[in-house]
């Protein structure tokens, strides 16, 4: 039986967030999972006001990182919910590779490095 390749995609935005950000890697990861892989997501939890609809999603495993703060200067500390949860799924769930988008930079420059202690290659 052939194994799966999975790909972690980390996010800041990510349906249903309605910025052009959050369809970028939307259309690309349908097409990956069309080919067998399997996705991983990991972003931030949705805004109160925005509705998921779970057909579009119900095909990639989400896990969606609590935010507590909503001003930019503490996006260093919002990223560390997004390292957490990184560990976690390094251990458990295991990704062949991990694709990480900006903003915020502080997200790229945590998860490439929690990715290279965990030898995951990264792009």
């Amino acid at each position: 039986m052939k194994t799966r390749i999975k790909v972690l995609l980390v996010t800041w935005y990510f349906p249903p967030d309605i910025c052009a950000g959050a369809f970028r890697f939307f259309d690309i990861l349908g097409y990956l999972r069309q080919k067998g892989f399997e996705i991983i997501i990991l972003t931030r939890s949705a805004k109160e006001h925005e509705k998921i609809d779970s057909k579009l999603l119900k095909d990639f495993s989400i896990y969606r990182a609590p935010i507590f703060f909503k001003y930019y200067f503490l996006n260093l500390l919002a990223s560390l919910s997004f390292a957490v949860y990184f560990c976690v799924i390094a251990v458990n769930r295991r990704p062949d590779i991990v694709v990480i988008t900006i903003p915020p930079a502080e997200n790229v420059f945590l998860i490439a490095l929690l990715a290279k202690m965990f030898r995951i290659p990264y792009i």
